[in-house]
């Protein structure tokens, strides 16, 4: 099979399986949880199987990309305006430029370790000292330079082989991965909240099937669909809360401060309500009661468009 053909199978491929996990999910007991492992224990290994020595296409790496962007968003419940670092963020998984780099970097390291006999190893060695390049070694030269990974030294080979082969790649591109989503959600104002209360890319355990677990991931990434944030996109909508009537529907308005949502707000601060910052049982408390607190404003109040 050629490589074109194979790019071809692996959009078919992404398609099939978010079809599969929707009806998977569908009437589980948390469609976080099952999307959000099918995904990374199913779809995940089935996209980039030899991953480490094919160099797929840009267009079809950002379909990939796109493909798990979606998946998110369907595990979260959330609208399609949902910030991406907001949905990274909370499903906790890397990107397929990280997990490329980490294959072929690793691959690589391997590589060269390798007996100086070895047929694989000797054609890498010929394209180093011949001055050649291929695909592959751009594309894996460009990664190590995106994700700051030294290159290949071979005649420290077999010194590094003596210790542990291929110690720190994943936890180096890891770290700058991190760095990266932390310097992206700095540039949107919605996540004012979140990037200033999530510090890592990491799973959370708050999420279900309510609706109310749907409006909380809005709520966290700031893009709760509040009157005073469809006013952003429809002129001269009112802003004013339509169960109270006496100010602006905010997220903090909702969350915390309106008296005609019921029950009563757990807690005075704005994080600690959507779930950051607190743990265990005190925190499935404040949480469930920001949840039935979103879902009645959404029955009784949310403004529908």
């Amino acid at each position: 099979m050629c490589l074109s053909a194979h790019e071809k199978e692996l959009r078919a491929r992404a398609a099939r399986y978010k079809g599969i996990l929707c009806r998977r999910a569908l009437w589980s007991y948390n469609r976080y949880e099952v999307m959000r492992a099918l995904w990374k224990m199913v779809a995940v290994p089935g996209l980039t199987y030899a991953n480490a020595v094919l160099c797929l296409s840009t267009g079809v790496r950002e379909f990939l990309e796109r493909r798990q962007r979606e998946i998110g968003r369907l595990a979260l419940g959330v609208h399609k305006h949902t910030p991406v670092e907001a949905i990274q963020g909370e499903m906790g998984w890397s990107s397929f430029t990280a997990r490329e780099a980490v294959a072929k970097a690793g691959y690589e390291n391997r590589l060269v370790r390798l007996p100086e006999q070895n047929v694989a190893r000797r054609m890498l060695v010929h394209t180093i000292f011949a001055g050649r390049s291929t695909r592959w070694t751009r594309r894996t030269a460009a990664l190590r330079r995106r994700f700051g990974l030294p290159a290949v030294c071979l005649e420290r080979a077999n010194e590094e082989g003596k210790t542990k082969p291929g110690e720190g790649v994943r936890i180096k591109v890891r770290e700058v991965e991190t760095t990266a989503w932390r310097d992206s959600a700095a540039t949107k104002s919605s996540l004012e909240i979140y990037r200033g209360e999530k510090h890592e890319i990491s799973t959370e355990r708050i999420y279900d099937n309510s609706r109310g677990s749907a409006l909380l991931a809005e709520a966290r990434a700031g893009v709760l669909r509040t009157r005073l944030w469809r006013a952003r996109f429809t002129e001269g909508l009112a802003k004013t809360c339509a169960l109270c009537g006496g100010s602006d529907e905010t997220l903090g308005h909702v969350v915390l401060e309106c008296c005609e949502i019921r029950p009563p707000a757990a807690t005075a601060a704005l994080p600690i309500a959507l779930g950051f910052g607190v743990e265990g049982g005190e925190l499935r408390k404040v949480v469930e009661v920001t949840k039935r607190r979103l879902e009645y404003w959404w029955r009784r109040g949310a403004l529908r468009v």
